[in-house]
C-alpha cells in the first residue's frame, strides 16, 4: 500500500468509526485531541 492509498484508508476507517460512536460530543473531543497532539509532534518547541 502506498502513502496515497494509506491515507484514503485512514480517512475511510476514520468516518467508519465516527459512524459507530455517533456521540458529536466524543467525537468533538477525539478531534481535538488528535489535532492538538498532530500539531505538537509536528512542532514540539511551540
Amino acid at each position: 500500500m502506498d502513502n496515497a492509498q494509506a491515507e484514503r484508508m485512514m480517512a475511510k476507517l476514520v468516518l467508519i468509526l465516527s459512524n459507530h460512536v455517533g456521540d458529536r460530543s466524543i467525537l468533538s473531543e477525539a478531534i481535538a485531541l488528535a489535532r492538538n497532539n498532530t500539531l505538537k509532534s509536528a512542532n514540539p518547541k511551540a
